[in-house]
């Protein structure tokens, strides 16, 4: 994890892992957060969000900062879209307050400098071109698990989970995983009585969908995604009978008041 010379070897080994998680359990936080009901522990969760961020920040992880972006433009959008201005608020002051702190503290300047001492970008080009290129003479069930190559140093179907399942598995299997990442967003997207924690839940999903292309997964990152797609069905298939019930309902008030009407000598259109 420490390729690039900055950071020191020792102190930094399994870093990537560790941040990956944050990138994607930090919205589960904020969901946590927005769903306590006692003021002390949302002081303590936000406590624990912001001294994490202090060390996250230090390790200038561009993939991770990129992953809890998207993750935060997800949520806000969706909060637009339902009409929750003053949620869509906060997470954008949120995280307008915590640009304008990494700006001050040097993250940004960290991060040009890792880039200048090792342009990480280029090499994972050359991984993922190579990795197109092979996959080629075996699209369909692709070829198991990853393989070194002599000729870029690196083990093609790395440097992201898509390209492992592309390689490991195929097309199809690579399908597959998004598939099931987009259909949970699909399935869960306007759901009536769906509770607003949940939008940060979505955004989790939505950050993977980005983080997959330049972050393997191990089991860890794979139980937070399934465990949250659960959550969010579980959720959809909770509200959808009181829904449909409330519908149900509304569709019969016009028929009802057409009979009121006729017996009170008017007809309601």
């Amino acid at each position: 994890q420490a390729e690039d010379g900055i950071r020191d070897r020792s102190p930094s080994r399994g870093l990537g892992d560790v941040y990956k998680r944050q990138a994607l359990l930090t919205p589960v936080v904020l969901s946590l957060r927005e769903r306590v009901a006692a003021p002390w522990r949302r002081h303590l969760l936000t406590a624990g969000l912001l001294a994490s961020a202090v060390p996250a920040a230090a390790t200038a992880n561009r993939g991770m900062l990129l992953v809890l972006g998207v993750s935060i433009a997800w949520y806000i959008a969706v909060q637009l879209r339902r009409g929750q201005q003053r949620a869509a608020g906060r997470a954008l002051g949120l995280s307008l307050a915590a640009t304008a702190v990494a700006a001050a503290g040097g993250v940004f300047s960290l991060i040009a400098e890792r880039q200048a001492v090792s342009d990480t970008t280029t090499g994972r080009a050359s991984v993922y071109l190579a990795t197109l290129e092979q996959v080629q003479r075996s699209p369909i069930l692709g070829f198991g698990a990853p393989r070194p190559s002599q000729e870029i140093g690196i083990a093609l179907g790395t440097q992201g989970a898509i390209w492992m399942y592309l390689f490991s598995y195929g097309v199809i299997g690579a399908l597959l995983f998004l598939a099931f990442l987009v259909g949970v967003l699909v399935l869960t997207r306007g759901t009536p009585g769906l509770p607003d924690q949940d939008a940060w839940l979505r955004a989790v999903l939505a950050g993977a969908l980005v983080a997959c292309w330049f972050y393997g997964f191990d089991g860890t990152h794979l139980s937070i995604i399934v465990i949250v797609a659960g959550l969010l069905l579980r959720s959809r298939a909770q509200a959808t009978p009181a829904t449909q019930a409330t519908q149900a309902t509304q569709a019969a008030l016009p028929l009802q008041r057409v009979h009121a009407g006729r017996a009170g000598g008017y007809r309601w259109s």
